[in-house]
């Protein structure tokens, strides 16, 4: 048995997934804010932030690959993980603001480079590294 790690074959395509779906997610719920006029799921003095859904999505792929043969889910969780990560980073202006201001426009460059280094690694496991098959 060797110690090396091997990469699965279909992890590009899996990545690629994971950024589309990401990018839907941002693309959607900013859209959706701006129609509803920023609308905030709250109860009494508590507001559920969406960030808390992308986590809780991510939280769920995570979930689905231990409980799962991998390639029987690894699909569903690339799309449903991409999902939350686009949830949750679209709250950046919140994290890196002093007074929480989620419409703050520098956050997209934070966005931004998030998905280039993924494109990046796309990329790079798409170009250097030749397919091979899945052990599992």
């Amino acid at each position: 048995m060797s110690n090396r790690f091997s990469l699965r074959k279909e992890a590009p395509q899996l990545i690629l997934n994971f950024m589309l779906a990401a990018v839907t997610s941002i693309l959607t719920v900013r859209l959706f804010l701006h129609l509803t006029n920023n609308f905030q799921l709250s109860f009494g003095s508590m507001h559920i932030a969406h960030v808390l859904w992308g986590g809780l999505l991510m939280f769920l792929a995570l979930i689905l690959i231990f409980l799962f043969h991998p390639p029987l889910i690894l699909k569903h969780c690339a799309v449903i993980g991409g999902l939350g990560w686009g949830i949750f980073i679209d709250e950046i202006g919140k994290y890196i603001t002093r007074d929480n201001d989620y419409w703050y426009q520098p956050a997209i460059i934070y966005i931004y480079i998030s998905f280039v280094l993924l494109y990046l690694l796309y990329r790079f496991l798409q170009t250097r590294f030749p397919p091979r098959p899945s052990r599992f």
